[in-house]
């Protein structure tokens, strides 16, 4: 009994260091149960009961708002939209049973587990025992980058911290209402480069740190994975020289197979218009992980981020294919570097208007400790 206890003191107390409400984090649980049932059931009414029971749970989950800080909901609100949507996917659009039933119990919840998060949709691999070498060397790896990322995350806070107390930041800077598509004044160009490029890093950051202790877990403790299974989620930044490949080569493509399935089957095969729904739906999940975090979608500026890009992308594709084979084409690879001035100029003309909200909160709380000390 007191073993008992003790272990749910632990786990409340490991629930207060990753900042996570239990209560709502048990709908998460709640909502995996039903899909291990609903994935191994034939098409047919407990199927469907399931499956809609399954993204009820992940609905009440985000509701209730699970996650307390705001930096960490984010990150989590936007992975749980992605099970959401491949929970719908699955046993909806993909209706075949999965057939486990020469598999033990935990290799089942390893099978079904993936296929309700693997939200990439990689090929799962058998959990293949790597030799302890190199999965000692992967870990250490993985470790290494995780530390590499926390530090520097918190020294890059610090800086943006600084820099909006040197540059006296009202909390105008940070409204809807104070930014136009280009800013005159010093202190708002300066604010405006630093955010275009923030936001870059926070994501980067925040899913990096995610990824490389997931696999930790799931490679080395677990020995559910084999490190083949956990490729990095973002491409090398020296790859993003146009638009076109800064979306396609370098960002992370979390959701782009679950959108797939979304998308009309006509459609698949023309590349222009798959990549406009997947710019749309990018704006309708981004704006549902507003909703959920702040309690409003902030949807038309949201959307008018993404279909500009999406438009710009378009141009850039269509520049491309036609400079196939000509001159064009070689005078475009001479002049590469500038592709990364172009690239910060759409960004910094374009700055993704859902983190006015979340920087805005950011500089009120500066504005009240300043105030307060």
């Amino acid at each position: 009994m007191n073993l008992a206890i003790h272990s749910i003191v632990d786990i409340h107390g490991l629930f207060d260091i990753l900042d996570i409400d239990p209560k709502p984090f048990l709908w998460v649980v709640l909502s995996f149960s039903f899909f291990y049932h609903a994935i191994q059931s034939p098409p047919g009414l407990t199927r469907r009961l399931t499956s809609a029971y399954s993204i009820l749970a992940l609905v009440m989950f985000c509701i209730a708002g699970g996650i307390r800080s705001a930096s960490n909901g984010q990150i989590c609100d936007g992975l749980i939209i992605g099970i959401l949507l491949n929970t719908i996917s699955v046993p909806f659009i993909h209706p075949k049973a999965i057939h486990l039933n020469s598999v033990s119990t935990l290799g089942r919840v390893r099978v079904v587990y993936r296929a309700w998060t693997e939200v990439r949709r990689q090929p799962s691999g058998a959990g293949s025992p790597a030799h302890a070498g190199s999965r000692l060397a992967f870990v250490s790896q993985k470790l290494s980058y995780a530390l590499i990322i926390i530090v520097t995350r918190h020294i890059i806070r610090q800086f943006f911290k600084t820099m909006m107390l040197l540059l006296n930041l009202g909390l105008i800077n940070f409204s809807v209402l104070g930014w136009g598509v280009l800013q005159s004044a010093a202190p708002k160009l300066i604010t405006r480069a630093a955010v275009s490029i923030y936001w870059i890093w926070e994501t980067y950051s925040a899913i990096g740190f995610i990824h490389n202790l997931g696999a930790c877990i799931f490679v080395a403790l677990l020995r559910w994975d084999s490190p083949e299974e956990w490729s990095p989620p973002f491409g090398r930044l020296a790859d993003a020289y146009s638009l076109r490949r800064f979306w396609g080569r370098f960002w992370h493509k979390l959701h782009v197979s679950i959108y797939n399935s979304f998308i009309p089957a006509p459609i698949r095969s023309s590349r222009l218009l798959r990549a406009f729904f997947v710019f749309l739906y990018s704006a309708i999940g981004h704006a549902a992980g507003n909703w959920v975090m702040m309690g409003h979608a902030n949807f038309v500026p949201v959307a008018r981020f993404f279909l500009l890009n999406y438009a710009i992308w378009a141009l850039e594709t269509v520049v491309q294919r036609a400079a196939v084979g000509t001159k064009v084409e070689a005078y475009l690879s001479r002049i590469r570097p500038l592709g990364y001035l172009w690239v910060l100029a759409i960004l910094f003309a374009l700055a993704p208007a859902w983190q006015y909200s979340q920087l805005r909160s950011m500089a009120l709380h500066y504005h009240n400790s300043s105030v307060s000390a």
